[in-house]
């Protein structure tokens, strides 16, 4: 065994230093470790602290997974929220289980874009556990059991009721809403009365779509063409069917971003390969709740990236 001592010590550790940052540098550089995609997905991790140091500069964007339905929770800076439609009944527990791990308590808006199950299941749930200021819903009724419950939990609650439509605005904190849809008064199916609701934060813009079929989408372009109708973000139209999101329309939004709430393995086929695509086409980086479960957006009025 031989002891280094002094300076040759210090020179000889200094190679192996030397000699282990090459291997890293060319480790990294033959592909060892793949720094090449600029956005991260967050799977369901509510529990982590999801905004930055400045979180009242900051708007969350959460497409909770509740399966084959939709549930977004919109997070504008640390004191004011807005859901957007509960998911279906099934995933109810999944649904408070996020929003309890958020800490939230208060919800200054509930959304409802249209009362079919996969949107509004869990609106009661939400309603008899969390102070809901205003509940949002558009100019329809169904002779379901769960649009029932969902009005003998608005009776129950001590939330206003708005129905709304197109033309009517909003906000939460610095979060402003504006209500695109429904234009007309009259619809054959329950998805056309589908509220599209256009949110701002900053410079960024954001479009919800309920399940707006195609119909909604020409309104859409006939009313406000590409001007209003582009934005940064999209939450694609009816779980990525095939009956919305036509060209004209993905066109007109032009998104950086789009996500997709639908059921792994549906029953449905959503999201339709033709949808895929024609959102490739027009360079949205998509993101599915099927593939990634929840996933959370973070914008911070300039950009906005999944996290």
């Amino acid at each position: 065994m031989y002891a280094i001592k002094g300076r040759k010590a210090g020179g000889i550790f200094s190679l192996a230093v030397v000699i282990l940052i090459s291997f890293i540098i060319l480790y990294i550089n033959n592909g060892g470790i793949d720094f090449s995609n600029d956005f991260s997905v967050s799977m369901l991790r509510p529990g982590d602290n999801p905004y930055t140091s400045d979180p009242d500069g900051v708007c969350t964007v959460h497409v909770i997974d509740v399966g084959q339905g939709d549930s977004t929770l919109l997070c504008a800076g640390k004191d004011h929220f807005v859901l957007i439609d509960t998911g279906p009944d099934s995933a109810e527990d999944n649904l408070r289980a996020y929003l309890d791990e958020l800490g939230i308590k208060k919800l200054d808006y509930l959304v409802l874009s249209h009362p079919h199950e996969d949107h509004i299941g869990g609106a009661d749930m939400v309603l008899e556990n969390y102070d809901v200021d205003n509940v949002l819903m558009p100019d329809v009724t169904s002779n379901t059991m769960t649009f029932s419950s969902l009005l003998d939990a608005i009776e129950s609650s001590s939330a206003s009721v708005a129905v709304v439509s197109a033309g009517d605005t909003f906000s939460a904190g610095t979060l402003k809403m504006t209500i695109l849809s429904p234009i007309g008064s009259s619809y054959d199916g329950g998805n056309e009365w589908s509220i599209v609701l256009k949110a701002s934060f900053g410079k960024i813009s954001m479009l919800f779509t309920g399940d707006a079929e195609e119909t909604n989408e020409y309104e859409l372009l006939n009313k406000y063409g590409k001007t209003v109708l582009s934005s940064d973000y999209l939450k694609v139209g009816h779980h990525g069917s095939s009956t919305s999101s036509r060209e004209e329309f993905i066109s007109a939004v032009s998104p950086k971003i789009a996500s997709i709430s639908c059921g792994t393995g549906n029953s449905y086929g959503h999201p339709d390969a033709a949808t895929l695509d024609v959102l490739e086409k027009y360079g949205a980086q998509i993101y599915r709740t099927d593939e990634l479960g929840s996933i959370v957006f973070i914008c911070d009025g300039e950009t906005i990236a999944a996290r």
